[in-house]
């Protein structure tokens, strides 16, 4: 029988399981429903050991399911009256109308107004268009953020340092404890107490370390494509199909009111800012700017990953 690479592996379901939620890979082993520290390479990160339970733990839900109509503007608008959803629906199999559910009766029927979804997007697309800076401006905004981004990397690299020292000396003391106990000079109980301290600690400083070490790589490319989208807003939209549409429109808007078929719209940073300067018409960096590339900092990015339109769109 030859040796060579096993390349066809069929595991159970439960095989599979027992595999995801091994605590081995990262570092620990379990003995009598407790965990304790190995001297074995590890294979991934506690950090991505983490997400891994929270994605299986959230596998069987059953996501709610929208109606299956893609209209664009689902779930973004509230009523500014009663603070009802604002909900669509389509006349005669093709026009898209938009009213309140009046949810909370506080409408009379005849109070209850249908407004096309042409309205919606007209007031959509002129907002948009206000996110677009001049050439001048985006490139002094670019180069601010690349500055920042070169003073932030020398800020990470030295945290980086000190948290790896700490790290080490951790590590350390769970050895020499380990030792301890296995020679009998502290008592299991002492040692299970002392180790659970340490390793919390343990488990802090790598996170620390991971977070730092992503934020000095990703910052820059994502404040660049925070720009870039910003910049192509308008286009992204109107080019889209409807679900895309409303996709791009939760990634940045923040909520939006109706009023008198007006939208009251709010937007996530950095993108609302970078409205802001635009209405001021103050790309140069006046001193009440966020934007200014003498300022402290640029605007924060956003939490939530940019939506497979724009990416497509701006790629």
């Amino acid at each position: 029988m030859g040796s060579g690479l096993v390349t066809d592996i069929n595991l159970s379901q439960g095989s599979m399981d027992a595999i995801l939620k091994n605590p081995f890979y990262y570092g620990e082993m379990q003995w009598k429903n407790k965990l304790y520290p190995h001297k074995h390479p590890t294979l991934i990160s506690k950090e991505l050991y983490i997400q891994v339970q929270k994605v299986k733990e959230g596998w069987n839900k059953k996501p709610f399911k929208w109606a299956s109509k893609p209209f664009v503007f689902r779930g973004l608008i509230t009523c500014g009256s009663c603070g009802c959803m604002i909900t669509g629906e389509k006349a005669k199999k093709k026009y898209v109308y938009y009213h309140c559910t009046n949810y909370h009766k506080k409408h009379s029927k005849s109070e209850v107004e249908w407004i096309k979804e042409e309205h919606f997007v007209e007031q959509i697309s002129d907002m948009l268009k206000g996110l677009i800076m001049p050439d001048k401006a985006l490139q002094e905004l670019t180069d601010a953020l690349r500055k920042l981004h070169e003073d932030e990397s020398d800020y990470f690299k030295r945290n980086i340092v000190t948290l790896e020292q700490e790290l080490g000396r951790i590590k350390n003391r769970l050895e020499v404890m380990y030792e301890d106990k296995l020679e009998g000079r502290i008592t299991n109980d002492m040692y299970d107490k002392k180790a659970l301290e340490y390793m919390k600690k343990r488990d802090d400083i790598v996170i620390q370390i991971e977070n730092h070490t992503k934020a000095d790589s990703d910052y820059y490319v994502e404040a660049k494509k925070i720009l870039d989208v910003s910049q192509r807003a308008y286009e992204i939209f109107k080019s889209s199909e409807d679900e895309e549409k409303r996709q791009f429109l939760t990634f940045i808007l923040q909520n939006s009111i109706l009023n008198e078929r007006k939208l009251d719209i709010a937007l996530r940073k950095p993108f609302d800012d970078l409205l802001s300067c635009g209405q001021q018409q103050n790309w140069s960096g006046r001193e009440d700017s966020n934007l200014r590339p003498d300022g402290p900092k640029p605007p924060a990015l956003p939490t939530e990953p940019l939506p497979a339109s724009s990416l497509r769109s701006s790629a």
